[in-house]
Formats: structure tokens, C-alpha cells, sequence
């Protein structure tokens, strides 16, 4: 049953034209090749931009804490009745 069919295979016409079949199969080996140079690149590309997004991000936020005004917190200052402690009795400010 097998023998028959693998004979009948071998006595037919190949169903395409072999001839270049190497060629075809190393061109599309360096196709790959290629893609996954190209993948590593855009890889190193995208972490670069993201490491430089998060170091900007880093300094903008430290020059913003920096030039920001200290708030003042003292016996008149506005935001001492908001603190817990002065709300612990219900004392009203």
C-alpha cells in the first residue's frame, strides 16, 4: 500500500521546479537574519528613548521640588487646622 504510493510519487513529475530550491531556502535564512538585526536595533532604539523619557522626567521633577516655595506651617498658619491633632477633641480652630 505504502511501497505503491512512494512509486507512484517517484515515477511522476516533480510538482514544481527544484532547481532553485538552496537559493530560495538561503535567501530566506538571511531574510531572517536581517529582520532580527533590524528587531535588535529598533529594540536599543526604543530603550534608549525610554531610558532619556525617564531621566528628563527625573530632572524636571527634582527642579520642580526645588524652586517650589516652602510652605510655611507655624501657630497662624491656614493649614494647622487641618491637622489631625487639633481635630483629636474636637477643639474648632
Amino acid at each position: 500500500m505504502i511501497e505503491a504510493d512512494i512509486q507512484d510519487l517517484g515515477a511522476g513529475e516533480a510538482a514544481r521546479d527544484l532547481r532553485t530550491l538552496e537559493a530560495d531556502v538561503w535567501a530566506g535564512i538571511d531574510a531572517r537574519v536581517q529582520m532580527a538585526r533590524t528587531a535588535k536595533t529598533m529594540m536599543a532604539c526604543q530603550t534608549g528613548v525610554v531610558a532619556l523619557i525617564l531621566v528628563t522626567a527625573a530632572a524636571t521633577g527634582n527642579l520642580t521640588v526645588r524652586s517650589a516655595p516652602t510652605a510655611r506651617l507655624d501657630v497662624f498658619s491656614s493649614a494647622v487646622g487641618l491637622a489631625p491633632s487639633t481635630l483629636l477633641l474636637g477643639h474648632k480652630t
